[in-house]
């Protein structure tokens, strides 16, 4: 009994008589007397010891648990509120405040041929889409519109424009048989600053912008004096139409004055000129060889009596099919036998005995008249404005040994769609050709 009530008396810090008439009431239960020794005497020390009676660490109930209130004020007080940003000012250093530019992306790139000749031990792969469409970088321009239109201006060559979208299959199809064309990559590395690139990159969208654009894949020419564009395309274009719509461009520098009219006079000229005689092939060469046979027999041209027979290409055209070929093989049967008595030599000597006189510079009787050879060499001479078309004929024969050793050949305007030049009757000033540029091109 005494070490209990010496454990009461250490626990309560209550003195020998009130811990033994405590636990006396309890029945020397400790953990009820001491219960009952908070509940009655509360802070409060015994007044046998003297001592102070110890708080306790907090106030219990009869059941010896936590008071309620206790119990929420030592509940942990909420954080305090923190801003902060979630990355720092090194991420933020290598942002940009102006929206990115969007990249290029190749519809055909070939990522996993490029990674295999970047190994040392890359082999080369055979080609496939990319290679088919790959973009012409050998004649390419390497930099912006501004740079590609002062390197033109310095060169003094005409700016050569395409802007492509991948999702247009004709710019792929500009990549794959225009621009890869030998005869036209030659002619533009030669005579052109060639520029190419995608709407949507930066310097496209601003092109598009800046010449209206609407349709892609579009190719211009521009003149880097001012800027202007006298010649669009739209969509693919065939080789041999981009060429022979680019003649104009190879005859006239971009500084000669007759350049700032170059795209007005091709629109008049598409105004003006009539219609073409859609000749078939067939006709074309029995038009040519009619005019061959002319030619080496020297009979077809009379300076001295007015021509009036009919247009050829007229009479060829109304004929049937069956008299076109009957036509054709008279014709061809006669060249072949008239070649044999002349040589090449004897029809140029022939044909030069037949050119006019060449009228002085300052004669407002005469004119100037440029012909273009199949091999690309370029010849001009003057000529009376009333000089029929057959002088120009024989012009051609004086200075091509082909054409006078029998080749059928033909000559038309150096525009879009022109026809071939037939009635060899008329007149330079009739058929508006004073000035002009004529083409000749083999019809065998």
């Amino acid at each position: 009994m005494d070490d209990v009530v010496a454990n009461f008396i250490d626990i309560t810090g209550a003195d020998h008589a009130t811990a033994q008439s405590l636990l006396e009431a309890t029945n020397y239960d400790l953990e009820q007397a001491v219960g009952l020794f908070f509940a009655t005497h509360g802070d409060t020390g015994g007044a046998a010891s003297g001592s102070a009676v110890p708080k306790p660490s907090a106030p219990m109930d009869d059941r010896g648990s936590l008071m309620p209130e206790v119990v929420e004020e030592q509940v942990r007080a909420p954080l305090p509120v923190l801003r902060d940003r979630l990355y720092g000012e090194t991420f933020m250093s290598r942002g940009s405040s102006r929206p990115q530019q969007q990249q290029e992306v190749q519809a055909f790139r070939d990522f996993k041929a490029e990674g295999s000749r970047g190994r040392p031990d890359g082999r080369p792969n055979q080609p496939g889409l990319a290679g088919l469409f790959e973009p012409p970088h050998e004649i390419m321009f390497k930099g912006t519109f501004e740079e590609a239109k002062a390197a033109a201006l310095d060169q003094s060559r005409w700016l050569l424009v395409n802007v492509q979208s991948n999702s247009e299959f004709a710019s792929h199809q500009l990549n794959r048989d225009t621009w890869s064309d030998d005869t036209v990559k030659t002619i533009v590395k030669g005579s052109f600053i060639f520029w190419q690139v995608n709407d949507a990159t930066e310097s496209g969208s601003k092109v598009k912008a800046f010449y209206r654009i609407t349709e892609l894949p579009v190719t211009l020419v521009i003149d880097p004096v001012t800027g202007a564009s006298p010649k669009t395309w739209t969509g693919a274009i065939d080789p041999q139409r981009l060429i022979e719509e680019l003649v104009p461009f190879l005859d006239h520098d971009i500084h000669d004055p007759a350049a700032l009219q170059l795209g007005s006079h091709l629109k008049r000229k598409h105004r003006s000129s009539p219609p073409p005689k859609n000749l078939t092939e067939e006709e074309e060469i029995a038009l040519a060889l009619a005019m061959s046979a002319e030619a080496v027999h020297g009979s077809s041209r009379k300076p001295d009596v007015p021509h009036e027979q009919p247009d050829p290409s007229v009479t060829h055209q109304s004929q049937p099919a069956e008299d076109v070929s009957v036509a054709q093989s008279t014709d061809s049967a006669a060249v072949e036998a008239s070649l044999p008595s002349k040589s090449a030599a004897e029809v140029s000597k022939e044909a030069l005995e037949r050119l006019p006189p060449e009228p002085g510079v300052g004669d407002a009787g005469g004119c100037n008249l440029a012909v273009r050879f199949p091999d690309g060499r370029r010849a001009q001479r003057r000529f009376p404005r009333a000089a029929p078309l057959e002088a120009v004929r024989d012009f051609c024969l004086v200075n091509c040994e082909e054409a006078a050793a029998g080749r059928v050949f033909a000559l038309s305007e150096s525009m879009p769609g022109a026809p071939a030049l037939g009635d060899m009757a008329k007149t330079l000033e009739e058929a508006n050709l004073a000035g002009a540029m004529l083409v000749m091109r083999w019809l065998s």
